[in-house]
């Protein structure tokens, strides 16, 4: 809407966080001599900020005589509030003034000054460090578009004139429609003022004199081809402004790739202004990684999510000890270091910082992140596809995996994972009872096979014993 905006990377003093601040554009100024977008020829950009009397004074309190003189010294006014385009520095009412944080060159170094209307606050040297190591500027500003007289505009206004033109022809097509002309000759209705009166009602009825509407004396004017001419000449200015803006049938979530080639050719139209914003967050993301130089100066650990469901850490400003460094040579070549030695008060003498972050750089690349969803439902269609083709089935694990858009998935995975192991342990006792049943049964078969076979030869023997007596000779056999 306004067509510019900014931020002010700062530094928390007791968390030593660093804070990124989006400034409302009616509390934000700068050099009017400015012609670049980044407003990198501006010697001074600026905050208006309202605050209260009270917190001034206690935020500096070396100017609380010159903060108390200013206020009985203002002249007070009935119709103001706190917006600073009315170009009041006081409200009377609510006890509050405008302070202005202002940044700009001085003899080529960035001066950072808080002031009122006729009191200077404070005045130093800009706090924040580049990559120098010089003072700069911590305000970030972006336009999207700029005049030849420095004005700054965004996309809505090119779209200002149309809208006035869909505007008005509305209103005359209105106008049209509840409106009526009529065109008679002399004596065609007994008074005229009577005429239109009754025309305008509702219900009204107009009297006409004998052969009035034969002869064609009286008749009302047919205003339909004016009327088209409006509606038409409105509906072109509504196509300029779809022109000048993304289709807004184009701009909700659609899968397939000919939509995303159409969402494309749309946003081709304001690429400039994503340009230009991307431009603003480097910078933004530059001033970010220029703060943890200056102030990141104790042991600090960052969490990198490249991985999901992997969680890294990584270390910066570690000190490393002697001890340490010594522990990790003897795990390295495998020798062992002396009790003694580790018992020296030197051993704990830190003697490196790794990660040290005054010393590193950072390259900042910014990748648009493509449409994931449309993404993925695109690729669910192309495996669902080739699956049914090929007949070859796919497990259902894999096909949530590439669902899009199931809530709790990750959950139910795992439950899935549990599920199987649970059934896989199922399975395993289930065949281990089927084992031992089988071993029961081969040992059952055994024992009945044995016992047969001793049953036969127990048979045997009886039937020889038997033929000895009989022939007299079981003396014999005893012996």
């Amino acid at each position: 809407m306004e067509g510019y905006g900014g931020g002010i990377v700062e530094v928390n003093p007791k968390t030593l966080e660093i804070e990124l601040t989006i400034i409302n554009p009616d509390r934000l100024y700068w050099d009017v001599h400015s012609r670049k977008n980044n407003y990198s020829d501006s010697k001074y950009t600026g905050i208006v900020a309202w605050m209260d009397v009270e917190d001034i004074k206690r935020r500096w309190p070396d100017k609380a005589d010159d903060i108390q003189e200013h206020m009985q010294s203002s002249s007070r006014h009935t119709d103001f509030d706190d917006k600073p385009d009315n170009i009041r520095w006081v409200n009377f009412k609510r006890n509050r003034m405008m302070v202005n944080q202002e940044y700009y060159l001085e003899k080529d170094v960035w001066q950072e000054v808080f002031f009122c209307q006729a009191c200077i606050l404070s005045k130093k040297a800009s706090p924040y460090l580049d990559d120098k190591g010089e003072p700069t500027n911590p305000i970030e500003i972006e336009s999207s578009f700029t005049s030849r007289h420095g004005d700054r505009y965004g996309l809505v206004e090119a779209m200002k004139d149309p809208q006035d033109e869909v505007n008005k022809r509305g209103s005359k097509a209105l106008h049209i429609l509840n409106v009526n002309q009529t065109m008679g000759e002399k004596g065609a209705v007994e008074n005229v003022n009577t005429m239109k009166t009754e025309k305008a009602k509702p219900d009204g009825h107009i009297e006409l004199t004998p052969g009035a509407l034969v002869d064609g004396r009286f008749q009302v004017v047919d205003q339909t081809s004016e009327l088209v001419a409006h509606l038409q000449m409105m509906q072109e200015a509504k196509s300029e402004i779809d022109d000048l803006s993304i289709d807004a049938s184009l701009s909700a979530s659609a899968s397939g790739r000919s939509r995303e080639l159409e969402q494309q050719d749309q946003l081709v139209k304001i690429g400039r202004v994503f340009d230009r914003h991307r431009s603003w967050k480097k910078r933004i993301y530059r001033q970010m990684w220029c703060r943890m130089k200056q102030f990141w100066d104790e042991e600090k650990w960052v969490r990198v999510t490249d991985e999901e469901d992997a969680a890294e850490f990584v270390g910066l400003n570690q000190p490393v000890t002697l001890g340490q460094l010594m522990q990790e040579h003897a795990e390295e070549t495998g020798e062992e270091i002396p009790p003694e030695m580790l018992q020296d008060p030197r051993m704990n003498q830190v003697v490196e910082v790794r990660n040290n972050v005054k010393e590193l750089d950072m390259d900042i690349i910014l990748d648009e992140a493509p449409n994931y969803i449309n993404l993925q439902h695109e690729i669910f269609a192309t495996v669902m596809e080739g699956a049914r083709t090929s007949g070859q089935p796919i497990p259902l694990d894999v096909m949530l995996d590439l669902m899009p858009s199931v809530p709790n998935k990750r959950q139910i995975l795992d439950k899935l994972k549990g599920d199987e192991q649970a059934q896989e342990q199922q399975a395993a006792q289930d065949q281990e009872a089927a084992d031992l049943q089988k071993r029961d049964a081969e040992a059952e078969i055994e024992s009945k096979e044995a016992k047969a076979y001793k049953d036969v030869q127990d048979g045997k023997a009886q039937e020889i014993e038997n033929q000895a007596v009989q022939l007299g000779l079981m003396d014999l056999v005893n012996g």
